[in-house]
């Protein structure tokens, strides 16, 4: 099977990405509360039916997503040269803390939490 141009292939994922969390498949709303918590990261997702890997660029983030929400680790070489470290610039942090709010606001049902 053909890739588009410009698809991220599983090993230029791998390489960018190495510190990957693997776990079944959630159903429902647990899968949005996984993909908030990971968006507020450099994350990206592979997966089928059954299984799903959580992939992350600092070993931290992966430790603190297997603790939150369970999975087995997995770390792959490290490559220095491809490996992708998230440095927001200013708009990104804006752009981050309002869907943070937008999401907290929907989950206390318009209220704001703080």
């Amino acid at each position: 099977m053909g890739r588009r141009k410009g698809e991220r292939t599983d090993r230029h994922r791998d390489r960018s990405h190495p510190f990957q969390v693997e776990m079944v498949t959630p159903l429902g709303s647990a899968m949005s509360i996984l993909y908030r918590w990971a968006s507020a990261h450099s994350h990206e997702t592979t997966g089928g039916m059954q299984t799903m890997r959580w992939c992350f660029c600092r070993p931290e983030i992966a430790d603190a997503f297997a603790t939150d929400f369970g999975g087995k680790r997995i770390d792959l070489p490290v490559d220095l040269d491809y490996l992708h470290i998230d440095r927001p610039d200013a708009r990104e942090l804006e752009r981050r803390a309002l869907a943070m709010r937008t999401g907290i606001a929907m989950m206390t049902g318009g209220k704001e939490a703080w």
